[in-house]
């Protein structure tokens, strides 16, 4: 029988090869939370570009360790309990997949409307989770989905409570590739940073960016909601997204909904007395 490929990579010295098999764990479990469904080798190896004999060595491997599960029927993995114990003690995970999701799964429920969650990470807005509009109409934006903050609505409200320097953050993402140079003028950020200081709630659509700067559907909108979080906590925002018509038609009765979803959460964040 074969050695498992990661049980091979601890044995040998520190290097290139060990390194690898680390990130394609890593790229494995991201690709688990993005689709949120039972996947077989196949799925995972054309996804993620492995050759089949290395993606079949860590899937065997990490099965073996008890975080990922194997239908004997389908032949699909799947993580397990053990694998979302693994970060169940930090209090942040706690956090998110508690208060947050729970606010999310009520926002949904009242709303109808996709719902977001996401968080600030520097230059860039990671999608972290979301949930489908129940709606005929809809739009979808899948988690994982990272967007440039200089462009983005949430974004502009993460630099404002951050206090960042429009210029240099416009700069750094130009050089990160995270926009065209020339696309976005510093003046348009410096101005959006501004506007968004103090702000809790923001409604865009494709009125609140340059002409083929919409970072999502050109007739979509969004709202979006800061969260407070516990001290040290990440930034996090959700968001309601769905066709600007509807969302403009039903602004005030979401911006309520989403007012009373940010309050729950953030009373759940302060420390208890």
């Amino acid at each position: 029988m074969d050695a498992p490929l990661m049980e091979a990579s601890v044995m040998e010295a520190p290097g290139e090869p060990g390194v690898k098999s680390a990130l394609r764990v890593f790229e494995i479990l991201e690709l688990f939370a993005e689709r949120r469904a039972p996947l077989r080798l196949k799925q995972i190896a054309t996804a993620l570009g492995l050759p089949p004999s290395s993606a079949t060595g860590l899937l065997r491997t990490m099965a073996a360790r008890g975080y990922l599960s194997v239908d004997a029927a389908t032949h699909c993995y799947f993580p397990t309990e053990r694998l979302a114990h693994l970060a169940g003690w930090i209090p942040g995970a706690r956090f998110e997949s508690g208060p947050v999701a729970r606010a999310m799964q009520t926002l949904q429920q009242t709303t109808g409307e996709l719902v977001v969650l996401a968080a600030d990470e520097d230059l860039v807005v990671d999608y972290l989770a979301a949930l489908r509009s129940s709606h005929g109409m809809q739009l979808w934006t899948p988690p994982g989905t990272r967007l440039a903050s200089v462009n983005l609505g949430l974004g502009w409200m993460f630099l404002a409570r951050r206090g960042a320097d429009p210029a240099r953050t416009l700069a750094r993402s130009v050089a990160a590739g995270l926009v065209p140079a020339g696309a976005l003028a510093e003046a348009f950020v410096a101005d959006r940073i501004t506007a968004c200081a103090g702000l809790r709630i923001l409604a865009t659509d494709a009125r609140s960016y340059p002409a083929a700067m919409h970072p999502g559907h050109p007739g979509g909108g969004m709202l979006w909601g800061l969260i407070g979080g516990p001290p040290g906590h990440r930034g996090l925002g959700l968001g309601i997204g769905g066709p600007a018509e509807r969302l403009a038609a039903n602004h005030d009765r979401y911006v309520v909904a989403l007012t009373e979803a940010l309050d729950g959460v953030d009373a759940a964040a302060l420390p208890p007395r």
